[in-house]
């Protein structure tokens, strides 16, 4: 069975950041929309398990959202959580389907009705979203997530999402002379960086030993995908140092996923490509896959020559051998 889908509608960082938060413990996958004319247009497609929606939108208001669900006969059933700050604002709109909850809100207060509004089948494993040491996502919940963004980008017709694959150079050498314990702090500190540059909507994973991997969803220009390249090249080792005293360099693999993308490992293998051949030339630190330059590489006989993570199952906590 598939996991249930929310919906969350809100242009807050801290908010969204909140439910996504407690959507992903309670066994959902979860979209994210900031803005109401995006959100109208989206409903027009997807029909969500449940919806939370904020009613102080830019573009299209909370409001006329609602007005749009409870007409519908597609959406009209799907319980929704009205969100706002502003008391005043809920009179009136309640019907049978909806629930309104005030800002601040609580993880216990929104865990205990997301649960009570549509409780997730006990029958269907639920393996923790997160990795035990940093707090991002794992790996398992990362191609999850990509499964479904490939999905959405087909839905939508041209929709462009991206990859970041990110790896330390050196990082074996720092863990032999400075320790484990040393090693997971510059994890840890590496996980507080990215989530100090990356947007809550966007999904940020540890997927194995000391890889990192980032998806940013909704990209209108492919340049803005290499300018948050370049912004976490310019400030993850000055970061690093400042908290820990050591220099430190990563490179990151740039994969751009457009609906020609079927299945999670072949985006996972291309930026597995680009970030070898980021590595191999010591004059860059970031590199973008590219079909026609890197495509040969894609065949089992080569790949597998520079293989540097993989999608079997195991311990993505141990190191590499």
């Amino acid at each position: 069975m598939s996991k249930p889908f929310a919906m969350i509608i809100e242009d807050d960082r801290d908010t969204v950041a909140l439910f996504r938060h407690v959507l992903d413990f309670a066994g959902y996958k979860t979209e994210i929309i900031l803005t109401g004319d995006k959100a109208m247009e989206r409903l027009e497609i997807a029909t969500p398990d449940i919806i939370l929606l904020d009613l102080n939108l830019p573009g299209v208001s909370g409001t006329v959202i609602l007005d749009k669900i409870h007409a519908e006969d597609r959406l009209k059933d799907i319980p929704v959580i009205v969100v706002t700050g502003h008391s005043h604002m809920t009179i009136g709109l309640q019907s049978e389907t909806d629930l309104i909850l005030l800002k601040p809100v609580s993880v216990d207060q929104l865990t205990n009705l997301i649960l009570r509004l549509r409780p997730v089948d006990t029958n269907i494993p639920q393996e923790p979203p997160r990795d035990d040491l940093t707090g991002l996502y794992n790996r398992s919940f990362f191609i999850s997530r990509l499964g479904y963004s490939i999905e959405r980008t087909r839905q939508l017709n041209g929709g462009v999402f991206g990859i970041l694959f990110i790896d330390y150079d050196d990082f074996g050498k720092v863990e032999v002379e400075r320790g484990k314990t040393f090693a997971d702090q510059l994890l840890i500190e590496t996980a507080h960086f990215f989530r100090s540059v990356i947007r809550p909507i966007d999904t940020i994973s540890r997927f194995s030993y000391d890889h990192f991997f980032i998806q940013i969803e909704d990209l209108k220009q492919k340049n803005i995908l290499n300018k948050i390249a370049e912004r976490i090249q310019d400030n993850l080792s000055p970061y690093i140092k400042e908290k820990l005293g050591i220099e430190m360099t990563a490179k990151i693999g740039v994969v751009f996923c457009g609906p020609d993308y079927l299945f999670a490992e072949d985006i996972i293998k291309d930026a597995d490509i680009a970030l070898y051949f980021a590595k191999k030339d010591k004059s860059i630190n970031t590199l973008v896959f590219n079909s026609v330059k890197h495509g040969e590489f894609r065949k089992p006989e080569k790949y597998a020559a520079i293989l540097r993570v993989g999608l079997l199952p195991g311990d993505p906590t141990k190191p590499r051998s």
